[in-house]
């Protein structure tokens, strides 16, 4: 019978050399047939690492092909460095996705959004478009809104648009909201005016609705609603933008606030007193307040700007009024008393949608 060493020895060409291991293997292999047919346990001592055991191997090896062989060589580590895949931590929930979301929450992306435009067309009058602010600025933002959406995007989203008129209502923006009108919407656009945009604020505050107000701006709806947004800043974020614009400019240019005198106008005024009193004293000086009676005849004869405007430098004008015809008086004053002087106007961001003044007035 042939030996199991001498078939190793004789098959080196067929493989790789196997110096240790597959005597660990063969051995075991020997124990496991010793233990399985009664073979008496050996009290020698284990070979030692110079000593090659020979195991004797059943008769019917000499009738199995021969066998290959394998030669083990340490790798230095640093030159081939053990690829090591991370094991996956596990995740908080079981039932969280691998974006940290809930398998119950709703889909981020829907195959069709619902979106109401709630506006006051005043579709009921006939000459509303023509002497009635709100409807013609309604009308137009609708018509611009549906331009948008002839070139949609090249995906399978569907848009169902609906528009229902406010009337500039409070009653009908309510009646609406109890027949349901609102209910399922993705996205609502509008209202108008500012307490309609507060009733709404309110209604999709706890459900899954986007409101947008296209025109009304107010810092407070904003606060802790995720859901709301609107197109035009609060005039405190607006004032405030303004503010951080003028205070870097030049030194020597004269910054005048104009201000009325109801308490709207008058807290105007205390906000941007307040920023100017945390300059330092001399930072203060170039800053102007100048007091108009916005209730009195806007033709305002007694309002001399011209005595504050400086040559050689940017006279800076600031005037957050909301209304065109105080903005128009203003503008005319500026326009008069200006000559050779430079002259900056600060207002504010609905001054684009009046139609009494342009840029060049």
């Amino acid at each position: 019978m042939q030996n199991p060493a001498s078939m190793i020895e004789e098959n080196r060409g067929q493989g790789i050399r196997f110096r240790s291991g597959i005597w660990v293997s063969l051995l075991g292999a020997a124990m496991l047939l010793s233990a399985c047919f009664g073979s008496k346990k050996t009290t020698s001592p284990p070979p030692r690492p110079s000593e090659r055991p020979v195991i004797e191997a059943p008769d019917t090896i000499s009738a199995m092909p021969p066998m290959d062989t394998l030669q083990w060589t340490d790798a230095d580590t640093t030159l081939s460095p053990v690829l090591v895949q991370d094991e996956p931590e596990e995740t908080p929930s079981q039932s969280s996705t691998a974006d940290g979301l809930d398998e119950s929450a709703e889909r981020i992306y829907k195959d069709e959004y619902r979106i109401t435009v709630l506006l006051p067309f005043f579709a009921r009058d006939s000459a509303a478009y023509l002497n009635n602010r709100p409807a013609s600025w309604s009308l137009d933002f609708y018509l611009g809104f549906k331009l948008a959406f002839q070139k949609p995007p090249s995906s399978d989203v569907r848009f169902v648009i609906q528009a229902l008129d406010t009337r500039g209502d409070a009653d009908q923006l309510q009646r609406l909201i109890s027949k349901g009108a609102l209910d399922g919407q993705d996205v609502i656009v509008g209202p108008y005016r500012s307490n309609l945009v507060a009733t709404v604020a309110d209604y999709v505050k706890e459900k899954p609705t986007l409101l947008l107000s296209p025109y009304s701006a107010s810092s407070r709806l904003g606060r802790g609603n995720t859901h709301y947004l609107q197109m035009n800043p609060a005039l405190e974020s607006h004032m405030r933008t303004t503010w951080k614009f003028l205070k870097d400019t030049n030194m020597a240019d004269p910054v005048i606030f104009i201000h009325g005198k109801g308490t709207s106008e008058l807290s105007k005024k205390n906000l941007w007193k307040s920023w100017v009193d945390s300059l330092p004293v001399k930072a203060r000086k170039r800053y102007i307040f100048k007091e108009i009676d916005e209730t009195g005849d806007m033709a305002m004869e007694d309002f001399l700007i011209d005595s504050l405007l400086k040559e050689n430098v940017t006279n800076q004008i600031v005037f957050p009024s909301w209304d065109e015809t105080h903005v128009q008086a203003i503008m005319s004053k500026i326009s008069s008393g200006i000559a050779e002087k430079k002259v900056r106007l600060f207002g504010l961001p609905q001054w684009i949608g009046f139609e009494r003044i342009s840029p060049s007035t």
